[in-house]
């Protein structure tokens, strides 16, 4: 079984803005985990994504946080694509026409890029992030059972 406490730890880090720690964690982690790993980190962003757009999830608030992001992240190699981050969150609420156009690497890339960012923007979630982190254990489980 994959060592989900590994993935809670590493999830925790990247949320908090830990880069180092979180990469250090990254390499304890056995190849075989890295399927449940990436199913993992995308179900704390689908955790993580739903909190913060609770209220509403339209377009007019999807696109003012990837504004945000885009901001934040505009120095980043390789630049950051605004539309791979809202299909992104837009797949969340089953808006996943697009999803193909967006590698899984980038898909890894962006999800992580958007917990630091949504820990940050969100002290309501930063508040609950541990429980957030153990729903998207319940999460990832159910979606690689459904495989």
């Amino acid at each position: 079984m994959a060592n989900y406490e590994l993935f809670q730890k590493i999830a925790k880090a990247l949320a908090l803005g830990e880069g180092a720690n979180a990469r250090e964690l990254i390499e304890q982690m056995p190849d075989e985990d890295e399927r449940e790993y990436v199913v993992y980190i995308a179900a704390v962003f689908t955790e993580l994504v739903d909190a913060l757009f609770e209220e509403d999830h339209g377009l007019v608030a999807i696109k003012d946080f990837v504004d945000e992001m885009a901001n934040a992240y505009r120095t980043a190699k390789p630049p950051f694509r605004s539309l791979a981050m809202e299909v992104l969150i837009r797949a969340v609420y089953d808006e996943d026409q697009s999803l193909d156009e967006v590698s899984a690497k980038e898909q890894l890339r962006y999800q992580t890029m958007a917990l630091r960012m949504i820990v940050h923007k969100s002290p309501g979630v930063y508040a609950q992030l541990d429980q957030y982190l153990a729903e998207a254990k319940t999460l990832a489980l159910e979606w690689l059972s459904e495989v």
